[in-house]
């Protein structure tokens, strides 16, 4: 229950803040996240202006992909791997089963759920280590450790969003 009061407090918050019209609204909240099943693409970056045409590729694929075998789509994912360059990250969709084949360099595997951490971010990607930052300090006063890599959740599409201000990322962290 406590969990749930605590997740609609951040949803109230998040919602409350965008309405009043604040950008980079955060805060952190704990809760349970549920194991999720993914289509993927690993990729590298060297510098953050590579990361833009490598993500529309490599959604390309995904989509592609999910399209051919009728998969349902979920989620628009990104999972870093390291924190400095150049960057190793999965480019991923969530995705209702496995698919029946792969091609094409994608790849498919299972999320672990659990114990985690969500920042609710809003304002343009170059600013969203303010995020990461915020989710270091909670762990930092909890006395928490990141349990995997951090994932970017996706909740609106860059290409139809006039105002980078108003980009909205969930940035999910598994904790231990």
């Amino acid at each position: 229950m406590k969990r749930k009061i605590e997740k609609f407090r951040s949803l109230f918050f998040f919602l409350a803040a965008t309405a009043a019209g604040v950008v980079n609204a955060q805060e952190v909240s704990r809760i349970t996240m549920q194991s999720i099943n993914v289509v993927y693409v690993t990729d590298t970056a060297v510098t953050m202006e590579s990361f833009s045409p490598k993500m529309g590729k490599g959604y390309s694929t995904l989509f592609t992909l999910i399209g051919q075998q009728q998969l349902k789509s979920g989620k628009i994912i990104t999972i870093y791997h390291n924190i400095t360059p150049p960057w190793v990250f999965d480019i991923a969709v969530e995705v209702d089963k496995a698919p029946v084949q792969l091609t094409g360099g994608v790849q498919f595997k299972n999320i672990e759920g659990g114990d985690a951490v969500v920042m609710h971010y809003k304002g343009p990607y170059e600013k969203i280590e303010k995020a990461y930052l915020q989710i270091d300090d909670w762990l930092k006063k909890n006395n928490k450790l990141k349990a995997g890599p951090p994932m970017e959740v996706y909740l609106n599409d860059p290409g139809a969003v006039k105002d980078k201000n108003e980009l909205l990322t969930d940035v999910y962290q598994l904790i231990k």
